[in-house]
């Protein structure tokens, strides 16, 4: 068995797949296993994928007729087939340093099993073929340093262990991203580690999920001001997302983290002033900073 499985969502990715496999091939760390699942492709992404799978055994390429058209859904439909001690989201156009599986392990493995562990990589990002900035720039460790970013650390920066594995699939149902879910539970019921590392190019291009990002964090921040007098603080899905959260893992978390998200879903219904002072109590931040989910909550609306 595989030290490590790689999950593999691709969807007409034919320009990138060939350059993220090759990467991965050339990793030296030799123990994993690469688990590929189509979303329905209509170009030749499954013609370059089984290209490689008759080249090395550890590439299994999952053929069994079923489309999502959803990344949350389709990342944790392939997470039913992970039986390795760690394992890795893998997103179809990035590309990984060589390093990037061994740096991870070696930090991962000497964690606590007993509870859901997963580490984060930082990554440089890749547009228009310049490679320069970074990926990740908070590192929350708690529940009210997470819960206003509109989502969790991106999935394809993790290597998480099977317990982690073994929680994320305690629902079959789910109305909430993946990577957000990977997040949660690693500030909640498990535990989160921040490498500086590099370890890959985060591709950004027109079809990202998350869109693209600034290179720096105070361009991140201008950028934010500008689209203040349109933007919101918080979206609807990313609430719900929440809810159903502690909906479905209320048995397993803190008193203290309860009453956390079940005060974060109702900020909604309450008045400015009430949901400031709320916000206040709770210690709530975005990106490490209160001063900047505090700007935030000022000049924009706080839901969509």
């Amino acid at each position: 068995m595989a030290e490590i499985d790689i999950l593999m969502a691709t969807y007409n990715g034919s320009k990138y797949v060939d350059k993220q496999i090759l990467s991965i091939l050339a990793q030296d760390f030799n123990e994993w296993r690469l688990i590929i699942h189509d979303d329905g492709s209509t170009d030749n992404t499954l013609d370059l994928i089984k290209k490689y799978e008759k080249i090395d055994s550890r590439i299994n390429l999952i053929s069994d007729n079923q489309y999502f058209h959803d990344p949350a859904k389709h990342f944790l439909y392939i997470l039913k087939f992970a039986s390795a001690p760690f394992v890795c989201f893998c997103d179809q156009d990035d590309i990984w340093m060589e390093s990037k599986l061994r740096c991870m392990h070696e930090i991962i493995s000497i964690k606590d099993h007993n509870i859901p562990q997963v580490i984060f990589s930082d990554a440089y990002l890749l547009k228009d073929g310049k490679i320069g900035g970074r990926l990740i720039f908070s590192h929350p460790h708690h529940l009210n340093e997470i819960l206003f970013t509109n989502g969790g650390i991106h999935g394809s920066a993790s290597m998480f262990n099977k317990t982690m594995v073994d929680f994320m699939l305690k629902t079959t149902e789910t109305c909430i991203m993946h990577d957000h879910l990977l997040t949660l539970i690693g500030c909640s019921i498990g535990e989160v580690t921040y490498m500086t590392n590099k370890l890959f190019l985060y591709r950004q291009h027109e079809n990202n999920v998350t869109g693209n990002m600034e290179t720096n964090l105070l361009k991140r921040l201008i950028s934010g001001i500008k689209s203040s007098r349109n933007g919101y603080v918080l979206s609807e899905n990313t609430i719900d997302g929440v809810k159903f959260f502690l909906e479905v893992y209320k048995g397993f978390l803190k008193k203290k983290d309860m009453s956390i998200l079940t005060d974060y879903i109702n900020l909604r219904y309450k008045s400015p002033v009430r949901r400031f002072f709320s916000i206040i109590k709770n210690n709530y931040t975005l990106g490490d900073s209160k001063l900047h989910l505090y700007l935030k909550i000022l000049t924009r609306r706080f839901v969509y």
